[in-house]
């Protein structure tokens, strides 16, 4: 294969930079940074590992995604008929691996939190291997690896070791990241670049940063290599669709395009929580582009940085949405985090403190604000532990009684309704969103409790919270309002209440 740097290599190429000599570095900082990054790293995820063989839903996703997994794994097709009360959110390639796999092992909501925190830590691994490959250095990717790590435990905990999607779909969209970078002059590469992009899209939708950095790059460098590696994303694209209709069912766009609320309050507050929390390391990245300008391997992090900082922000406004839209944009932090330090040490080599200048520049200043948080997850992370064994008994006594009633049962907890062997019939954020805009009427909601359709109907609602005909999240007020005129508690926990008609 030809290399860009050799005699007669054609001008729209980059030159890849002649690796740094050895140079002698001390051990010293660098065992410090580690050792502390190691210590940080097991603070913010012993309870998010600890949590994974719990017996409850640790949030709405949970039930959807373990009720989808065994629709598909059933034989149902997820998008053969008109949605009304349930919509599938999610392309489908996720709910068929898991679906698959937790028939093996018994259990679809385990299994998908630990496919969740494999892909999880095969990210940071992807992220290592990036930052080697454009380095040279073990030392810089191992410290891109946890970065990507510590971030997202200290920035949204809940997601790591969760039965969702994202983090596998994430997996395979930074393998379609390596792969352009470990060689964007190979077309076999190039293929597989944007072959895993695509899969990875058919696992989630939202999976369009890293990509539109990898077409933003092969647009700089080599169009030729852009349409190579475009005609292979649209024939894999095309493939994958097509079985999808014919497996899945013909409605899979109508499912996908679900109406959804979209909130400038929301959008505010992600960005002024992102721009607390990133501070740093974004003065870091720009910082690192203006003092290295032109086009180079690893410019593609900055246009993965920008496309996900976009994308996660717009995707984050919608209803249902949350902050692990961003993700992307925290992997592109963290390879450029591990791209800086070859400046970094040279920074401090002429330093009359030079170990102990550097052990500060790599423990505190992109790390701060997750040893800040830190110190309220320990107390938070304590009492959730403890808490852990009563909703196991509850989640277990609402699952028995759900299923010692015949017939449907309603439950806004779609994990409670799965353990008690009830199918899904309705979907409460689906339904949500669309009174929400207006695409379904709130009589239509009234009409299905008028019915009584459902012998029993369970609400996650605290201990505290006064049962009132108000909406409140995922239900609309107009449900509420009939649901108490027409049914009465039969059982009520910490968490949820199971409702049943009135005589």
């Amino acid at each position: 294969m030809a290399k860009a740097s050799r005699a007669g290599a054609r001008p729209d190429s980059i030159e890849r930079a002649p690796r740094a000599p050895a140079q002698v570095v001390s051990r010293v900082p660098w065992r410090i940074a580690f050792t502390l990054a190691g210590a940080l790293a097991l603070a913010v995820l012993w309870f998010p590992l600890a949590r994974i063989p719990a017996q409850y839903s640790i949030n709405y996703n949970e039930g959807f995604n373990t009720q989808m997994a065994q629709r598909a794994v059933s034989g149902e097709r997820l998008y053969g008929a008109p949605p009304e009360l349930v919509y599938t959110t999610y392309p489908p390639l996720s709910f068929y691996l898991v679906g698959a796999v937790g028939a093996i092992t018994g259990n679809i909501n385990a299994t998908g939190r630990w496919i969740s925190l494999l892909s999880f830590f095969g990210v940071a691994a992807l992220a290592g291997l990036i930052v080697c490959k454009l380095t040279g250095q073990l030392r810089y990717a191992v410290y891109a690896g946890a970065c990507f790590l510590i971030w997202i435990a200290a920035y949204k905990a809940d997601r790591v070791g969760m039965n969702d999607p994202h983090f596998l779909g994430m997996l395979l969209s930074a393998g379609g990241f390596y792969c352009f970078v470990r060689e964007p002059e190979s077309a076999r590469w190039l293929r597989w670049s944007a072959v895993l992009f695509v899969i990875a899209l058919f696992i989630k939708q939202s999976f369009l940063a890293l990509p539109c950095a990898v077409a933003v790059q092969l647009l700089l460098i080599n169009r030729k290599r852009l349409v190579t590696w475009l005609v292979a994303g649209a024939a894999a694209g095309f493939s994958l669709l097509l079985v999808t209709f014919l497996i899945g069912g013909p409605y899979f766009f109508t499912d996908l395009l679900l109406p959804r609320v979209h909130s400038y309050d929301l959008l505010m507050a992600n960005i002024a929580f992102y721009l607390m929390f990133f501070q740093i390391p974004l003065v870091a990245a720009l910082v690192w582009a203006l003092r290295e300008p032109g086009i180079r391997p690893a410019s593609v992090a900055l246009w993965a940085l920008a496309a996900g900082i976009v994308f996660g922000f717009v995707f984050s406004t919608a209803g249902g949405s949350d902050w692990n839209h961003l993700f992307d944009s925290i992997f592109a932090l963290a390879l450029i985090a591990g791209l800086i330090l070859p400046g970094v040490e040279r920074a401090v080599e002429t330093l009359p403190w030079r170990d102990a200048a550097l052990t500060a520049l790599l423990v505190a200043p992109l790390f701060y604000t997750s040893w800040i948080l830190l110190l309220q997850r320990v107390g938070d992370d304590a009492a959730a532990l403890r808490a852990i064994p009563q909703m196991e008994r509850e989640f277990a006594a609402g699952a028995d009684f759900l299923r010692s009633r015949p017939g449907p049962a309603l439950c806004e907890n779609l994990l409670l309704c799965h353990a008690a062997g009830k199918p899904m019939a309705y979907d409460s954020f689906a339904v949500d969103q669309l009174v929400q805009t207006g695409a379904m009427a709130e009589q239509r909601l009234a009409r299905l409790i008028d019915a009584r359709d459902y012998p029993l109907i369970e609400l996650d609602i605290s201990a505290g919270e006064p049962l009132a005909p108000e909406a409140r999240q995922r239900v609309p007020a107009a449900f509420m309002r009939e649901l108490l005129a027409r049914y009465q508690p039969v059982m009520r926990t910490s968490s949820f209440v199971i409702f049943a008609p009135r005589p």
